[in-house]
């Protein structure tokens, strides 16, 4: 009788469709789904256990920072992702790892929700890996500006972010004003860490460029997220977009959130989207400024909120970053 591989792989036409890329093992994938703002220690922590003896991938990424919140004119940064740590370890049937997952800032501090937690593993074995712990730092969250008036360039510069001038860049960007430029969340004692892994790496810092000395033209303001290591690619990677004004499905309050996440979709191989489709209460427009939208968990696990701006009459919350995330490869 032929067996069922034999009848795929037959009706396959010889075409070569057999997949050989495909990761070897099981694969177990932890994070925080809920959208409590008060995280219990219950939430938080979870346990594997291996169902056989074998070899363990861990690899772990701390929470990405928050977007703060606004309450006037202004934007607020992109946050930064979380840091990423990766070990490989022998572990015999029964034995367990501990995992305590970091959750992003949601707290209704204003213009700066802080930096997000870690996520940490414990292992013990009875074999030569031993009892160790991995922990991968938070990202910063990203800075909201009250500007009312002025340069929005130089308000984070006068804040003590780093910055650059457009019009001493050259190319495409020469002679600029002196109120536009490219200024980044970055500070360098803030910037996270992972340690206990065979990989430790850092989380990079996003951007935000501003090409327009006014606040309230949001489509000169071009933003760019740095995505976590182990996120796509090894070392993790960038992805830019745009804001845009008054178009019809979009206003100020949500062009961040949907430019994000359609970019964010075009980073990966294998995207499975366009564009989003949103509302904001019957109005068939994508909406960033309450609490029921601003303040879900919607970012991938270490990945930092997207730009912000403000809102007409009511305030925006910022955007979550990604929870913190486990994933174990057993084999």
């Amino acid at each position: 009788m032929a067996s069922l591989s034999n009848i795929v792989n037959a009706r396959l036409g010889g075409g070569g469709a057999t997949e050989t890329n495909l990761e070897q093992g099981q694969i177990y994938y932890y994070r925080l789904a809920s959208n409590s703002g008060n995280y219990t220690s219950c939430e938080k922590c979870a346990v594997w256990t291996a169902p056989t003896s074998g070899e363990a991938v861990i690899e772990i990424w701390g929470a990405g920072g928050s977007t703060g919140k606004m309450c006037c004119c202004g934007y607020a940064m992109p946050g930064n992702p979380g840091a990423y740590s990766k070990k490989t370890i022998a572990i015999t049937s029964g034995e367990q790892i501990t995992m305590n997952l970091g959750a992003p800032c949601r707290n209704d501090d204003l213009c700066w929700k802080g930096i997000s937690e870690p996520t940490c593993v414990c292992y013990v074995t009875a074999g030569a890996a031993g009892s160790g712990t991995i922990c991968a730092g938070g990202g910063r969250g990203g800075h909201a500006f009250c500007v009312e008036g002025g340069s929005s360039y130089c308000c984070a510069v006068s804040c003590g972010y780093p910055g650059q001038l457009l019009s001493v860049i050259g190319g495409a960007w020469s002679g600029g004003s002196n109120g536009c430029g490219i200024v980044c969340n970055y500070c360098a004692e803030q910037m996270p860490t992972a340690t206990g892994g065979d990989i430790n790496l850092t989380g990079g810092f996003s951007c935000v460029t501003i090409s327009h000395c006014n606040s309230c033209c949001q489509c000169h303001f071009y933003a760019t997220n740095a995505l976590p290591p182990g996120f796509g690619t090894k070392l993790g990677g960038y992805v830019n977009y745009n804001s845009w004004c008054g178009v019809g499905a979009d206003y100020p309050s949500g062009v961040g959130y949907k430019a994000f996440m359609m970019a964010l979709n075009g980073y990966s191989r294998s995207p499975n989207y366009g564009g989003a489709f949103n509302t904001c209460w019957g109005a068939g427009r994508n909406c960033g400024c309450y609490d029921c939208t601003t303040q879900q968990q919607v970012m991938p696990h270490g990945v930092g909120g997207p730009i912000q701006f403000p809102c007409s009459s009511v305030r925006n919350q910022g955007q979550m970053g990604g929870s913190g995330a486990v994933r174990i490869q057993f084999k």
